[in-house]
């Protein structure tokens, strides 16, 4: 395996988005054209996997908790930034979805998220540690960046619900629109929860 090992799949961030996704601030973003993810070099590939049947409209509130990788990845020089956009796409995406069923309330809904290029992690350690990936394959001289999604039943402890987009690290893009993908993916991925 040796440099292959590092063939895995990424989310199509990279570096420019972490260097001006302050932007989570920002309630309007250009409307990307349909063309952000075709298949090649823009490719995005998501996967999730309920661990068990949960409503999220029986939950009342976020719990956000990041997790960061131990060595500093080069793709991505502005972590903060761009955990704090990807943080702002989950809110957006999962706060509608919360307090919508009649009954008692299960209480908080922890959101533990974690973003990574395939510099850092490789397919099988990404599989070890979160159990599945979605399977984007590259050639040499590609980049890839990873956003690991994990809903836990606060209370419990019970992970519920898991899920991975991975795309093409697309330097060419404007900010915005990577940011757009970054919305893309996260949509994808979280919309394979019903409510």
């Amino acid at each position: 395996m040796g440099k292959n090992n590092n063939r895995h799949q990424a989310f199509c961030i990279a570096a420019g988005l972490s260097l001006s996704l302050v932007l989570s601030g920002c309630s309007q973003t250009p409307k990307a054209p349909e063309s952000l993810l075709p298949s090649g070099p823009q490719a995005l590939a998501v996967t999730a996997t309920h661990k068990q049947h949960f409503q999220p409209g029986r939950y009342d509130r976020l719990i956000i908790e990041p997790i960061y990788a131990g060595k500093k990845d080069q793709l991505l020089p502005e972590r903060k930034q761009a955990y704090a956009a990807i943080e702002s796409i989950l809110v957006s995406e999962l706060k509608p979805k919360l307090s919508t069923e009649k009954g008692p309330r299960l209480g908080a809904l922890t959101v533990r998220y974690g973003l990574v290029s395939g510099q850092l992690v490789s397919d099988s350690s990404l599989i070890n540690f979160f159990g599945n990936t979605p399977g984007l394959t590259t050639v040499p001289g590609e980049e890839k960046m990873t956003i690991a999604v994990s809903l836990i039943h606060a209370e419990t402890g019970k992970e519920l619900w898991k899920g991975a987009a991975q795309g093409f690290v697309a330097k060419e893009l404007s900010r915005e629109l990577q940011l757009e993908r970054a919305r893309q993916a996260v949509h994808r991925m979280l919309a394979t929860i019903e409510n």
